[in-house]
């Protein structure tokens, strides 16, 4: 008899399970983004591990500062696409930039005059997503 109320528990336990995994999980929902369907946050993350991952990370600093949050820092957002579309042209007017230009050695940043602004946004999109991810 206790076998047969064992077996019923596993049985609905199992139903359960499954019931649950049929719903997008947590880690893939950040600030109401479901970040298996946008189309942006892939975009950005593509542009990051390809562009910026080499000298950044989003929450320690690498050879560049860690780039969670990035947006936060900058006073301008203007600013902050030139900066990354040619760093040095904005550390030359720009106390902040030059301030980050001397913590990091004098290294100049690569330039990306190349990025449009759409991929900028895709990733700052990005960048911004995966700051408020919890891991």
């Amino acid at each position: 008899m206790q076998m047969k109320y064992l077996f019923l528990l596993v049985v609905i336990i199992g139903l359960i399970s499954c019931a649950e995994n049929k719903q997008p999980s947590q880690s893939s929902k950040i600030k109401n983004i479901d970040i298996d369907n946008d189309a942006k946050y892939k975009a950005g993350r593509g542009l990051y591990i390809t562009n910026c991952a080499t000298c950044h990370n989003l929450r320690y600093e690498l050879a560049g500062p860690a780039l969670q949050h990035v947006e936060e820092r900058w006073k301008d957002k203007a600013l902050l696409y030139a900066f990354i579309k040619n760093s040095q042209a904005v550390i030359a007017k720009d106390a902040y930039a030059k301030d980050l230009y001397n913590r990091y050695n004098k290294v100049e940043m690569t330039q990306f005059a190349w990025l449009k602004d759409e991929e900028i946004d895709q990733l700052l999109h990005y960048i911004s997503v995966a700051s408020n991810k919890k891991d």
